[in-house]
């Protein structure tokens, strides 16, 4: 009995102890992706504007694309950028994750992965490696 208790306290610290150095590891590359966004990727950024994403989303729905999701507020709440030059996109999740519009001429990297990003082609009014994925139309994009 007794060694049995002593097998299941072991059996706790351990799985506490990898609980614990998974949250070390996610809270590192949390901070890691928000650096390189800020000194990576938003030198080579700028604010989209509602023109901006309209543009692609009049191509993308020319081309017989349907939108995905409708929200009842402005683009602006969320995180949407336009390249402004080549990018590499790295990935970044949840909160951190961003929205970019390529522009023709501009080329984007996406080989080390998305993550949550999504990434809007203006040269052909798709997206990477997806069929569709993402397509919102917000309250100021409605076309």
């Amino acid at each position: 009995m007794r060694q049995e208790l002593s097998r299941l306290i072991e059996k706790e610290r351990k799985s506490a102890e990898e609980s614990e150095r998974r949250r070390i590891e996610h809270t590192r590359a949390f901070e890691s992706g928000k650096s390189r966004l800020h000194y990576e990727l938003l030198p080579k950024l700028r604010k989209a504007r509602p023109c901006d994403y309209k543009r692609w989303l009049k191509g993308f729905l020319d081309e017989g694309g349907n939108p995905t999701h409708y929200y009842d507020y402005p683009m602006d709440r969320q995180h949407w950028y336009a390249a402004t030059k080549n990018i590499v996109i790295f990935p970044l999740f949840g909160s951190s994750a961003i929205s970019v519009i390529i522009p023709e001429g501009i080329q984007v990297d996406i080989s080390q992965g998305r993550g949550h990003n999504e990434i809007y082609l203006m040269d052909r009014y798709t997206k990477p490696g997806e069929s569709v994925g993402f397509v919102p139309v917000f309250c100021d994009t409605i076309i």
